[in-house]
């Protein structure tokens, strides 16, 4: 997870063991965020090695859901705090 700065202030990974949930939880201040998932893989989280998803959410509603079909990487911006959420 990147800041509207282009800051890394959030990082993950790897995610290597095949069939298993990871579950990662975060407090970050009010801004606009990017997410970014990248796969060495270049086939997301699905398909040869499994049924992967990436799911971000907030106060449980969804902000994204990969579904895990993306490619090598893919990338979402979301706003916390305000209006705009």
């Amino acid at each position: 997870v990147d800041n509207d700065t282009g800051k890394q202030v959030l990082q993950g990974g790897p995610y290597e063991v095949p069939w298993a949930v990871y579950t990662r939880r975060a407090c970050l201040p009010d801004g606009n965020y990017t997410f970014n998932m990248l796969d060495d893989g270049g086939d997301g989280v699905c398909c040869d090695d499994g049924k992967g998803f990436v799911l971000l959410s907030m106060e449980g509603d969804t902000i994204w859901n990969s579904k895990g079909e993306f490619g090598r990487e893919q990338s979402t911006v979301f706003v916390l705090g305000g209006d705009d959420r």
